[in-house]
Order: C-alpha cells, then structure tokens, then sequence
C-alpha cells in the first residue's frame, strides 16, 4: 500500500505519503462554499466528496507532494475553475463528441 493514503475518523493521515504533506493541506470550506459550487454547476455533489471538502480544502500552492499514488488533491476553487475551462471546450476541442458534458 506504498504511497497510498487513508484518512481515519480522527482526520489522521495513514502511512505512506510525504511527512510534509498533511502540514502543507488548507483548512477545509464551509458548507456554503459547497453548495455554492453546486448551484453553480448544476449538480450534487457526493456525501464523501463533501466531507472530504469539509475537512480539507486540497494542497496548498507550491505543494506537488502526490496524496495518493500520482494524485495530488486540488482545492475547489481550481476544480471550479478547470470545470469552467473544461465547459467552455465544448464544441470546439474536443476529438469526440459527448467526451465532456456540464453538469
């Protein structure tokens, strides 16, 4: 399970990853912060997503400490704006029609 990540009830961070990274995470968004992301985008987002989200608010600038695997943990302000990137993509670039949807 090398480089892989668990993170407990206690918000404890399991073996496996960086020693800086759980210093290097930004504190979690309200509440609000997520419901304004899904009004925003049309959609509901998943029990463990939110929480996830609640309890931290992805890695901070800088931080290219990978939290699971390759993965790194991005915080929902640049998921919003990738999404809206992404969106605005549709149509023109990508190969295949239905790739990416809103929503």
């Amino acid at each position: 399970m090398s480089g892989e990540v668990a993170v407990g009830s206690d918000g404890a961070l399991a073996r496996g990853q960086s020693a800086r990274l759980p210093r290097r995470l930004q504190r979690g968004v309200s509440d609000a912060n997520l419901n304004e992301f899904e009004v925003r985008f049309g959609l509901k987002l998943p029990v463990a997503l939110r929480e996830l989200y609640r309890w931290r608010n992805g890695q901070e600038d800088g931080c290219y400490d990978s939290l699971q695997l390759n993965r790194m943990f991005t915080p929902l302000e640049d998921v919003a704006d990738f999404k809206d990137m992404l969106d605005g993509m549709i149509g023109t670039d990508f190969k295949h029609e239905g790739w990416w949807r809103r929503g």
